[in-house]
C-alpha cells in the first residue's frame, strides 16, 4: 500500500529497508548503498535543472540575470 502523502511503500519489516515503486509499478529496493555522495559542484553538474529550473536558454537568462543581480549587490 502506498501512502499518498509519503510515496515509499512499507515492505512490513523494520525502518530503513522501504521499497520505492518505479515507475514500471515494481518495487526497488532503497536502502543505504542506493545512496549516492558527490563532492564539490558533481551533483550539479548531473543535474542543472534542479538549481536554474531549466536547462535551456532561459535558464541561461537566468543565470545571467542573477549574475548580474548579485555583481550589483
Amino acid at each position: 500500500m502506498i501512502d499518498e502523502v509519503n510515496p515509499v511503500a512499507s515492505t512490513g519489516s523494520e525502518p530503513g529497508n522501504e521499497a520505492v515503486v518505479v515507475n514500471n509499478g515494481t518495487a526497488a529496493a532503497y536502502d543505504q548503498d542506493s545512496v549516492q555522495i558527490l563532492r564539490d559542484a558533481a551533483h550539479i553538474r548531473q543535474r542543472p535543472g534542479m538549481y536554474i529550473g531549466d536547462t535551456s536558454t532561459k535558464g541561461l537568462h537566468q543565470l545571467v540575470y542573477e549574475l548580474v543581480h548579485n555583481s550589483v549587490d
